[in-house]
């Protein structure tokens, strides 16, 4: 399972985490995020966000930066 996933172009980032209990409006926090995803910066990752998009075990965020590839990180 992939904590983040990036597709080519999009400033969304899917986030994947079961049963998290978000809503729309939401706001999550990354701290630990240690590389680019996608070619998204870990410093714009690594910051406050609005949750959107919310199921049951995922939601998107919004960043900046578009990403320049598909990516996954998996929080390693």
């Amino acid at each position: 399972m992939s904590l983040l996933a990036t597709t080519l172009g999009s400033n969304q980032v899917l986030v994947t985490i079961p049963n998290h209990g978000a809503i729309n409006g939401d706001y999550v926090n990354f701290t630990l995020i240690s590389s680019s995803v996608g070619g998204i910066p870990a410093s714009e990752l690594n910051t406050d966000h609005e949750v959107s998009n919310v199921t049951t075990n995922t939601f998107t965020i919004n960043v900046t930066t578009a990403a320049t590839s598909t990516d996954t990180y998996d929080g390693d």
